[in-house]
């Protein structure tokens, strides 16, 4: 009788703590998803109040604080440079702005090349469907694009034309079939004369997907965080 009654005492108490661990669980997982609901919410009324912006930080941790609020604003045709604005964007946070063309180019690299010698040679300025619309409280500006005929894609002047960045950062990053800025970095410092452009990060686009573009990147922003500095 006496092993009995200690049997059930035992399978009483092993129940008393199963039910306390039950309860912590349950406890943590309101807990959790409370604040997400939070962060949600939160998320959402930024996003209604920049509708074209979005927000974004590693969820590792892994992030690279610059001085001053930023803005990661870039064109991308096939994609590539989107992928290194990502991977800045992972490193420092920081909000992400696509420019849109309202006439999108061509996949195609043939027809869009065509397109691209045309509004050179007009001094184009193509139509970008999308705004910043709060570019007065950004301090620096990452600026994404591919390297077309050597220089900065028409679209990317509109851009610079359509914000007053007087005494703003701007830091390009390209992507190009040689690995190389080109003339793009001269001719966004003509285009914001009273603003400070950086050097560019810049790499070929068919390496973008290399394992060790996320170093390079990684790289590039922290030499850039001592010329912020300066």
């Amino acid at each position: 009788m006496g092993k009995g009654k200690r049997g059930e005492e035992n399978n009483n108490g092993k129940k008393v703590i199963i039910a306390i661990i039950v309860i912590i669980l349950i406890a943590g997982i309101i807990f959790g998803v409370t604040k997400l609901v939070k962060k949600s919410g939160t998320q959402n009324q930024q996003e209604a109040q920049n509708p074209n912006i979005s927000q974004g930080r590693d969820v590792t941790g892994n992030t690279y604080e610059l001085k001053g609020k930023t803005l990661i604003a870039y064109f991308s045709r096939t994609g590539n440079t989107s992928t290194i604005a990502s991977l800045i964007n992972r490193k420092i946070g920081g909000d992400i702005f696509k420019i849109q063309p309202k006439e999108l180019y061509s996949y195609n690299y043939d027809e869009a090349l065509e397109r691209m010698k045309k509004e050179k040679d007009q001094n184009a300025r193509p139509e970008i469907q999308n705004k910043v619309e709060n570019m007065d409280e950004y301090d620096v500006i990452f600026l994404g694009y591919p390297v077309w005929l050597d220089t900065i894609p028409m679209i990317i002047n509109t851009f610079l034309e359509t914000y007053n960045l007087e005494g703003k950062t701007i830091v390009p990053f390209c992507t190009d079939s040689e690995a190389g800025a080109h003339n793009s970095v001269e001719d966004i410092q003509k285009a914001e004369p009273n603003a400070k452009v950086l050097s560019a990060y810049a790499i070929r686009g068919s390496n973008v997907g290399e394992e060790s573009t996320k170093e390079s990147v990684d790289l590039w922003i922290e030499s850039t965080q001592k010329q912020l500095e300066e």
